[in-house]
């Protein structure tokens, strides 16, 4: 009949434990490191939440500066294609007019 002595904080319904486990309740004296745990992992996460963001954002960048690229030489290829065209026209031109034998 004697009562086991209670850590602060601590209920003898098993119940009440584990719901103040699970809310993050100090459920031993002294636990100043469980609070910067605690803390310690909200920083973790939100450091790796950063950095996803950061890294999707490059990512996007690069990809834009790629599509940029590749818009660019597309443009090359055709100017240098109707150049091309133009200068055989412009020969065909001159073959008609009898100006080259």
């Amino acid at each position: 009949m004697g009562r086991s002595k209670l850590k602060t904080g601590q209920s003898n319904k098993p119940s009440e434990n584990i719901v103040a486990a699970c809310l993050g309740a100090n459920t031993t004296s002294g636990s100043f490191s469980t609070i910067l745990d605690k803390y310690k992992r909200i920083a973790q996460a939100l450091i790796t939440f950063v950095l996803a963001i950061s890294v999707t954002i490059l990512f996007f960048v690069h990809s834009l500066k790629l599509k940029n690229a590749t818009y660019t030489i597309i443009v090359l290829e055709l100017t240098l294609e109707l150049d091309e065209k133009a200068a055989a026209n412009h020969w065909r031109l001159l073959e008609i007019q009898g100006t080259l034998s």
